[in-house]
Order: C-alpha cells, then sequence, then structure tokens
C-alpha cells in the first residue's frame, strides 16, 4: 500500500531511526485516519507529527563506538 510505505518512510525520518515492531501499531492508525480524507498529504503528515512515537521523541541511543562522543 502506498499509504502505508509513505508513513513508514516519513516516521523513519521524523524519529531519526529505523522503525521498531511496536510502532507498527502507529502506523496502522495513521493510514487508516487518512482514509477518511482519501490520503491526502496533510493527513499523513499530520498524522505523524501526532503519533506517540514522534511525541515522545523515543529515539533508540545511538552507537558511539569508534568516535570521540561520550
Amino acid at each position: 500500500d502506498i499509504a502505508t510505505n509513505f508513513v513508514e518512510r516519513l516516521m523513519t525520518y521524523a524519529l531519526g531511526r529505523g522503525l521498531e515492531p511496536e510502532d507498527s501499531c502507529a502506523v496502522k492508525q495513521i493510514v487508516a485516519d487518512a482514509a477518511e480524507s482519501d490520503y491526502q498529504l496533510s493527513s499523513l503528515v499530520t498524522g505523524v507529527v501526532l503519533s506517540k512515537p514522534f511525541r515522545t521523541g523515543a529515539v533508540a541511543p545511538a552507537d558511539h563506538e569508534g568516535s570521540d562522543l561520550p
């Protein structure tokens, strides 16, 4: 599904990390909500911004191995 693929890629970019299995519920809800507006781009983007993973900033810890960062 094009809308699902778009939301997954947008969330990956917005979160700054790959999607985790627990993010799939948010993706499904965003796509379902966007269906009501015939999958308008604005509804997909709004859904990502209002999603729990985006709002909570749940980002996986970065791997600093091989860098000067603590």
